[in-house]
C-alpha cells in the first residue's frame, strides 16, 4: 500500500499545482484521491466488488459529466477516414471503458513489477502525444512509477488496492484527455493495443468464470501473469515477457500508427496460442499428479 502512496502523493501535488492554471484538474485529483482512500479501505477490510463499482463509477461519473475533456464522444482508428460518433453512448462507454481498465489493471497486480512497469510504459508513451499543460503530470508520474518500481522490484515496496485503484483510473483518464487534446494524433486502435494484455486477461477470466457459474471477480491463480510465474524458472522472466508484449507492440503502433491493425490481430492470436499452451501444461501436470 505505501507504494501507491509513493506514486500518487506526487501526482496529486502535480495535480494541484496544474490546477492553478487550469480548475479542472483539481477535480481530476479529487477522483484520484477518492480511489486511493477506497483502495486503502480495501486493503485493511476488505469491501465488495459491488461496493468498490458503486464508488467508482459513481466519482468517474461525476467526473464525466461535469468534464467533457475525459468523455470520449468519437472514436479514431488508424483504418478509417471518419471517426465514429458515439452520440448518447459516449458517456456510458467511456466509464465502462475506465472501470475496466481499473478491475483489468488490478487483476494484474499479482506479481511485483507489472502494474508498475506497465504504467511506467503507459506514462511515457502518453507523453509523447501530450499537449503542454499534461507533461507536468506525466514527468512526475514517470519518475514516481520508476522510483517505486526499483524498490517493488526489491519486495520493499507494494501497491495493494490503493496503488492499483488509483494509478490505472489516473492513467485512463489521462489518457482520454490526451486522445481528446493531442496535437500529434493519438487513435483510439492504438490505445487498444497499449492496454491490451491486460484487458484481454480481464475479459478471459470474467468470461471462464461466469461460465463456470462463478462471480466474476472470484480470485484464482488462472490469470496470464500466474501461468508465466510457473513455467519460467525465476518471476524476472516471467515479468521480461510479459513487459516485452506490452512495450514492444505499444512502441511500435505509437511510432508507426498504420501498423495497428495488424498488430493487433497479431497479438490476439499470439496471446490465445501462448496461453492455450500453457494452459495445456498446466492441465497435464495436475493429472501426473494426480495419479501420483
Amino acid at each position: 500500500m505505501v507504494g501507491g502512496f509513493a506514486v500518487i502523493v506526487p501526482a496529486l501535488l502535480a495535480l494541484a499545482m496544474m490546477a492553478l492554471a487550469q480548475p479542472g484538474f483539481a477535480l481530476l485529483g479529487g477522483v484520484v484521491l477518492v480511489m486511493l482512500a477506497m483502495g486503502m479501505v480495501d486493503d485493511r477490510v476488505g469491501l465488495g466488488a459491488g461496493k468498490r463499482l458503486v464508488v467508482a463509477a459513481a466519482v468517474l461519473f461525476g467526473l464525466m459529466a461535469l468534464l467533457p475533456a475525459f468523455t470520449l464522444t468519437s472514436l479514431r482508428f488508424t483504418f478509417l477516414d471518419t471517426p465514429v460518433v458515439l452520440g448518447a453512448w459516449a458517456l456510458p462507454f467511456t466509464l465502462v471503458s475506465v472501470l475496466g481498465l481499473q478491475n483489468a489493471v488490478n487483476m494484474a497486480d499479482g506479481k511485483n513489477g507489472l502494474v508498475l512497469g506497465m504504467g511506467l510504459v503507459w506514462t511515457v508513451l502518453l507523453g509523447f502525444f501530450a499537449p503542454g499543460e499534461m507533461v507536468p503530470l506525466l514527468s512526475v508520474l514517470a519518475v514516481a512509477q520508476a522510483v517505486t518500481l526499483v524498490f517493488n522490484l526489491r519486495g520493499k515496496l507494494f501497491l495493494g488496492d490503493a496503488g492499483s485503484y488509483s494509478i490505472s483510473v489516473l492513467l485512463g483518464l489521462a489518457s482520454i484527455y490526451v486522445y481528446n487534446t493531442s496535437p500529434a494524433g493519438l487513435f483510439a486502435d492504438m490505445l487498444v493495443v497499449w492496454f491490451f494484455l491486460p484487458v484481454i486477461d480481464c475479459l478471459r477470466l470474467i468470461g471462464s468464470r461466469v461460465w463456470r457459474r462463478q462471480t466474476p471477480f472470484a480470485p484464482d491463480r488462472t490469470h496470464f501473469h500466474h501461468y508465466l510465474h510457473a513455467f519460467t524458472p525465476r518471476w524476472r522472466y516471467g515479468l521480461a515477457l510479459y513487459m516485452t508484449l506490452v512495450s514492444v507492440p505499444s512502441v511500435i503502433v505509437a511510432v508507426y500508427p498504420p501498423a495497428t491493425p495488424l498488430l493487433l490481430v497479431t497479438l490476439l492470436v499470439f496471446y490465445a496460442g501462448l496461453y492455450a499452451y500453457y494452459a495445456r501444461r498446466t492441465a497435464s501436470c495436475y493429472a501426473l499428479f494426480a495419479r501420483r
